[in-house]
């Protein structure tokens, strides 16, 4: 087993984790002066990242003795020693990813952190690409680039929470533990993963078209932090790209109808829920080969899933079982009620394996209680009533909706369900946290 965590991590990590506090703390009185909960906001969200990643490399290194970390990890250590010791290597940096590839083939065998393997996707070489960059700024301290990682998603999410948090003023409570504190959003949005890497693009993305759409403002350098976070995004899960883009031209669509009358709202609803079914063979080749993204045969892709959930069920483990899919839109839909409740309201107390999986079922039972508890109190036509009234609530909704279909039908494994549907959780925690309450309808 490598040990990637040593002397020197207790060492460092304390060093720069105070250099990263001052910065925020001189960012919160910059920028928010005049708003204290914002101020203390920023600062509890940094060390709720911080204790994450740190939780993240010990689980990592001393509970599994390795993952997907290391191995982002170890081939970020073989472009950084390629590059010192020969400087023309940084072309290693850039956008192809066939030059690294095609160097860790010729290491196979003879260096243990060199994985062709996993090399040879521009998505996973993606990751080690930005760790080696951490690298060099941290003397290639494993616990500090993970740190690194963490920090990164949380600049994405704290746009995304600043712009639900400016939209839904009375709700600034329950937008703070969606999108800051909630358990499993901050661990899984830690460590050198890809799952930090595409929180930061969300929120690049997100920030870009609220200045552009709601302040009516336009910067070359929000430009450019948007075009920076699509393609992380675009590169590493394509599929969340998509889902984003469709959810926010959602969003805009349905402004334009808040004046039109409820029949004419189901009329666009029936139509919207027809493209997403129609949709769903886009979005699981997207998913299943997420380095691109091209329109396959619909049987073939479902085929394909079902060849995945079959090597899960074989190999044991935490295995999500769903039964066989039948590559037909019927056949997927009839699937769709089961992959939602896996994606938001699964593991179940029996079915917990390990102390992971514990924290996973507590979080998703919370979910099951606020969900029937908001169809209970708002009498369950009066659910769909208050989504369909609000744009964002709606953008939520489609996003969570979504996202879970495709997730659901595509992941067979609990260990990596939770991963994947990392995205989608704050928006749909944030959608049952305002259907339980009676406050004033949202700005």
């Amino acid at each position: 087993m490598i040990n990637y965590v040593t002397f020197w991590d207790l060492f460092l990590a304390p060093i720069y984790i105070f250099i990263f506090y001052r910065i925020a703390v001189f960012i919160s009185k910059k920028y928010y002066l005049n708003d204290v909960f914002l101020q203390k906001k920023i600062k509890q969200g940094f060390w709720v990242k911080i204790v994450a990643a740190i939780l993240y490399v010990c689980l990592i290194q001393f509970y599994y003795g390795g993952g997907d970390a290391f191995m982002y990890f170890g081939n970020a250590q073989v472009m950084h020693r390629a590059i010192i010791d020969d400087v023309a290597n940084i072309q290693f940096l850039g956008t192809d990813a066939t030059p690294f590839y095609e160097y860790t083939l010729d290491l196979e065998g003879t260096d243990d952190e060199a994985t062709p393997g996993y090399m040879i996707s521009i998505s996973n070489q993606l990751i080690s690409k930005i760790a080696c960059i951490f690298g060099f700024l941290c003397f290639k301290n494993y616990t500090v680039v993970s740190i690194m990682f963490s920090l990164l998603s949380f600049i994405g999410i704290w746009q995304i929470f600043l712009i639900f948090y400016r939209l839904f003023k009375t709700y600034k409570k329950e937008v703070a533990l969606s999108f800051l504190f909630l358990p499993s959003f901050a661990f899984w949005g830690s460590g050198i993963i890809k799952e930090p890497v595409c929180l930061f693009g969300m929120g690049m993305m997100c920030l870009f078209v609220y200045n552009l759409i709601v302040k009516k403002q336009f910067t070359f350098l929000l430009l450019f932090q948007m075009l920076v976070g699509a393609y992380f995004l675009y590169s590493i899960k394509s599929y969340i790209f998509f889902i984003l883009i469709f959810s926010i031209v959602i969003l805009l669509i349905y402004q334009t109808l808040t004046k039109v009358n409820f029949i004419g709202k189901l009329l666009f609803l029936i139509v919207l829920f027809s493209i997403i079914a129609t949709g769903s063979s886009v979005l699981m080749d997207s998913f299943l080969d997420d380095s691109t993204l091209s329109i396959a045969n619909a049987e073939d892709l479902v085929n394909q899933a079902n060849n995945v959930k079959n090597n899960y069920e074989n190999t044991g483990g935490a295995f999500v079982d769903i039964g066989d899919i039948d590559p037909s839109l019927t056949g997927i839909l009839k699937k769709t009620p089961a992959a939602l409740l896996n994606v938001f309201f699964r593991p179940y107390l029996w079915e917990i394996k390990n102390l992971v999986m514990l924290f996973s079922m507590l979080e998703s039972l919370l979910f099951l209680v606020l969900f029937i508890r908001s169809l209970i109190k708002n009498k369950f036509f009066g659910f769909f009533s208050r989504i369909f009234n609000n744009p964002i609530l709606l953008s939520c909704f489609v996003f969570s909706l979504t996202f879970g279909i495709f997730i659901g039908l595509t992941t067979f494994n609990f260990g990596t369900l939770v991963r994947y549907k990392l995205p989608c959780i704050p928006f749909f925690c944030i959608l049952l946290l305002v259907l339980n309450t009676k406050k004033p309808t949202l700005a």
